[in-house]
């Protein structure tokens, strides 16, 4: 993961949090409030989270209205650190903006973009935050949104008539599931993603087509 530190020139006194604070947000796996962290424990170690974080950079954009594209602000924040960064070596890119005012919070791309750097065309999935604060995982924004980044979508609650538990009359609402960091919870991700990013052995996976009653466990 590469991390810009992006700030405009005409919100230059609205920077939050020092940039040495955004490697040990994301990548220090010791700090119980990384983004790190929270991956190693949710994928039992398979997977570690790796980067670096570069700027402060001044932009000349002002964080609004169109310019609240978020490939646009990719585009500026590649721009400007390209002489720094070797975006080949790269798979992610986090871009982390001071205060902007755009209409979203966080967000990111679980599909590869394709951007022209110094370094060739590369390919990088995204990730914009609007503050650096917002990685803190016990807000859960920053492993939400990385979580979009390793390819998962929002996870929902399936609402069927009243005592029933699943049928044909029934409506899926994204974000509600309350557990879930990838819905509107702060807990581990659901089994279901776990298992399409391969974080489940088949040991703990139970396949029955037999009728009867089953405990699940935490």
């Amino acid at each position: 993961i590469a991390i810009v530190l992006l700030q405009s020139i005409y919100n230059l006194t609205k920077k939050s949090v020092p940039s040495s604070e955004a490697e040990q947000l994301f990548f220090n796996s010791t700090r119980v409030d990384s983004v790190a962290s929270y991956y190693n424990e949710v994928s039992y170690n398979k997977i570690n989270l790796t980067g670096k974080a570069y700027g402060w950079y001044n932009s000349s954009m002002y964080f609004a209205g169109s310019n609240c594209s978020y490939v646009n602000l990719a585009l500026d924040a590649i721009s400007l650190s390209d002489m720094d960064i070797d975006f080949s070596n790269y798979d992610t890119l986090v871009v982390v903006l001071s205060r902007p005012s755009c209409s979203f919070g966080d967000i990111a791309t679980s599909v590869n973009l394709t951007f022209n750097t110094n370094d060739g065309l590369v390919r990088l999935k995204l990730a914009l935050f609007s503050d650096l604060r917002d990685i803190n995982n016990s807000g859960a924004a920053g492993v939400h949104e990385i979580g979009h980044t390793l390819g998962l979508q929002h996870a929902g609650a399936l609402y069927c008539q009243e005592n029933v538990t699943i049928g044909s009359n029934c409506t899926t609402y994204s974000y509600s599931d309350y557990f879930d960091v990838m819905g509107s919870g702060t807990g581990h991700l659901n089994s279901a993603h776990k298992e399409t990013l391969g974080w489940l052995d088949e040991s703990q996976i139970l396949t029955t087509n037999t009728s009867g009653v089953y405990y699940i466990h935490p």
